[in-house]
């Protein structure tokens, strides 16, 4: 059943979320009109049972805005963590190539600072390949002392290092932002899940019900003009 009921949600994307939960509560309130009222009574539709549907409704709505607060977070996280990263690569990039010119011929220097190949990108892959190169600088006075020529200062590496820690955390933090995001549609779709079957009835029971095109259409049930 979810699986069927999950694919409403997509099939058509014209159909957003926000509209399936007015149709449902539109549906729903005007279904207790005296008019409609009489004959829905007969079927179970009571005015209280209404309005146990429509608290139903309501949930939705808080589960919808709910999941859309969660990735509006993730959202934030994300931009966080692609400004860091930007700015840690510019940097890498920068004093990489100011030690490919600095350290020329040195094969000791191109083997452990990872001259050859090229830069990954891939989030894990950089980290350690950046890593290292600040890293392998910091530990060997030679480098160190030839870099001292050009005006790279220890502290600059350094900090390098500390914006590398930064990024650790607001790697952890997007993760975790986008697993409450996932969660929190995972959770909404079930709810939705549950209670669509219910509207779905309830269309269906109004359409045999009624015959006048404009109770139909208090319902939300749009019908063809003959």
């Amino acid at each position: 059943m979810r699986e069927n009921n999950t694919r409403v949600l997509n099939k058509n994307k014209r159909i957003s979320i926000e509209e399936w939960i007015q149709k449902m509560r539109l549906a729903f309130s005007n279904g207790k009109l005296p008019n409609i009222q009489e004959k829905l009574s007969l079927l179970g539709y009571t005015p209280q049972k209404l309005d146990e549907l429509l608290l139903k409704v309501i949930h939705l709505e808080e589960l919808h805005q709910n999941q859309k607060t969660k990735y509006a977070e993730q959202y934030v996280e994300t931009q966080k963590f692609d400004k860091k990263f930007k700015e840690i690569n510019d940097l890498y990039t920068k004093h990489l190539a100011f030690c490919k010119i600095l350290f020329k011929g040195d094969m000791l220097a191109r083997t452990s600072l990872d001259f050859s190949g090229k830069r990954k990108m891939a989030y894990g892959d950089w980290l350690v390949q950046v890593s290292n190169f600040y890293s392998q600088l910091l530990k060997n006075i030679v480098f160190m002392t030839k870099l001292q020529t050009i005006n790279i200062k220890e502290e600059d590496l350094k900090l390098v290092q500390y914006k590398l820690s930064e990024i650790i955390e607001l790697k952890e933090s997007q993760k975790k932002e986008i697993a409450q995001a996932q969660k929190s549609t995972k959770i909404r779709n079930q709810f939705f899940d549950e209670l669509y079957p219910k509207y779905r009835e309830f269309i269906a029971y109004a359409k045999i019900a009624f015959s006048h095109d404009q109770d139909l259409e208090a319902l939300g049930i749009i019908t063809k003009r003959k």
